[in-house]
């Protein structure tokens, strides 16, 4: 472990089912983070000290003050497993709400794959990351730097749930938030349905995350393809 970070430095010290009590971690986190002075460490050292907590295959139902990453495999294992296939890992779209979801509860997803002898990605698993690196090349603004809102998900007028995120301090649905770049973002979640009410003033930017579509000064009251749809359709890009 010393070695690691005396060569290395890295930005995360990610540990599994615990620290040899012989090893003193304590001592370990305090020479690392001596060396990397930013660094953050996990929760799985055996000992009340972390940074973050590492839930495996579970998602918490409301926002998190303290930052988290849920830890899973796109299929059921951590690892190669020959006997996974289509039944067994998760669906494009379910990947994509459950990236969603996490982020909008202050959340990181930490998602295992488990490359063949050789080191290829199985077709089955390299599928889905390209699903989601495709949606994410088209929403990924809705992600990367966002911060969670007030509270992590609401409706629309019509019923249909919708994440929440703030984005360098503009906070979603909230016109007295002090923005600096006045921008607003929501993602649908539910079946085919209208994003209406949500407050902008004239001269905001405002996205609909699911199709991609901009309008300025306030959410027009229109009809957009579910996520599930999008998802489904997402393909490598040439």
């Amino acid at each position: 472990m010393r070695e690691l970070i005396e060569r290395y430095h890295p930005a995360v010290l990610w540990n599994d089912i615990d620290y040899p009590k012989s090893g003193h971690p304590l001592q370990i986190m305090a020479e690392y983070y001596n060396t990397v002075p930013d660094g953050v460490i996990d929760d799985r050292f055996g000992v009340k000290h972390s940074d973050f907590i590492s839930p495996e295959y579970v998602t918490l139902d409301k926002i998190s003050t303290t930052k988290w990453e849920e830890c899973r495999g796109l299929g059921r294992s951590f690892g190669y497993n020959r006997a996974e296939g289509e039944a067994e890992t998760i669906a494009p779209a379910d990947l994509i709400y459950l990236l969603v979801d996490i982020v909008s509860k202050n959340g990181n997803l930490l998602l295992d794959v488990g490359p063949e002898a050789d080191g290829t990605i199985p077709p089955v698993q390299m599928d889905r990351l390209l699903a989601l690196g495709a949606w994410l090349q088209m929403n990924g603004d809705a992600i990367y730097g966002t911060h969670p809102w007030k509270r992590a998900a609401g409706e629309t007028a019509e019923g249909i749930p919708v994440p929440f995120y703030r984005k360098r301090f503009c906070s979603l649905c909230d016109p007295t938030w002090p923005a600096k770049d006045n921008r607003h973002h929501a993602q649908s979640s539910l079946p085919e349905g209208r994003l209406a009410d949500l407050p902008a003033r004239p001269g905001n930017s405002t996205y609909l995350v699911s199709t991609g579509r901009r309008h300025q000064g306030q959410f027009a009251r229109y009809s957009s393809r579910t996520l599930r749809e999008r998802a489904e359709s997402y393909r490598p890009l040439s």
